[in-house]
């Protein structure tokens, strides 16, 4: 009798278990959904004094777009101890980074060599990050030269977030650019998820990877 009890117990614990999962799963991407927007603006923040610092000195006040990664790796040592914030925080994007420069692209010991970071990307908040490779107009972000590199825009960058797993992480993938707008949409899968142009001057006006608006986040 007492093993039937001990197993009607068990069970009345999975009913419940399985009855809280979907409002759990929904908070957690409430939450990683929250955490990405906060990190592409964090993103336009770390543009913004990029182009002010001309931390890869090539003597223009452009914006970095070759990858997430090198705003934290290319400024030097005494600027990440010194300037702190800004530069710091783009230290929680490396791993994020799901395409970051390899380490001897722009030379040997051009940036920071980071232990693991282009073999495993890691997410932050359930998300991952990358630098769009063309603008709308399906030209090139990278136009100016880092050591003889393209990897500079005058004017121009576009980042993408997007779920670890789709339906679990989250469920709509979100893009900035240098407008400083953000926008999201529903990809519907995680094999649309990612994307490698910006979609349109105004992304409201078409549709995303997965068939549906991208909508402007507030």
């Amino acid at each position: 009798m007492k093993i039937w009890v001990i197993i009607g117990v068990i069970l009345v614990g999975i009913i419940i278990m399985v009855i809280n999962i979907p409002p759990l799963i929904e908070t957690v991407i409430g939450c990683n959904e929250t955490t990405a927007v906060g990190g592409l603006r964090t993103l336009v923040t770390m543009e913004s004094t990029w182009q002010q610092q001309d931390y890869d000195e090539n003597g223009r006040h452009d914006y970095w777009t070759y990858d997430i990664s090198c705003l934290y790796r290319i400024p030097p040592t005494e600027i990440k101890t010194t300037n702190g914030a800004v530069v710091w925080n783009a230290f929680y994007f490396v791993r994020a980074d799901a395409a970051p420069a390899q380490d001897n692209v722009f030379g040997s010991g051009t940036i920071e060599i980071w232990a693991g970071k282009v073999a495993t990307p890691t997410p932050l908040g359930g998300y991952l990050y990358k630098a769009f490779k063309k603008d709308e107009n399906g030209n090139l972000y990278n136009q100016n030269l880092f050591k003889k590199i393209p990897a500079t825009n005058d004017s121009k960058y576009g980042f993408i977030a997007v779920p670890a797993v789709y339906g679990i992480s989250g469920t709509r993938i979100f893009i900035v650019n240098e407008t400083k707008n953000v926008y999201a949409t529903d990809p519907v899968s995680d094999e649309k998820k990612w994307i490698d142009q910006w979609p349109a001057k105004d992304p409201t006006t078409v549709f995303g990877p997965g068939g549906k608006k991208w909508q402007r986040v507030e």
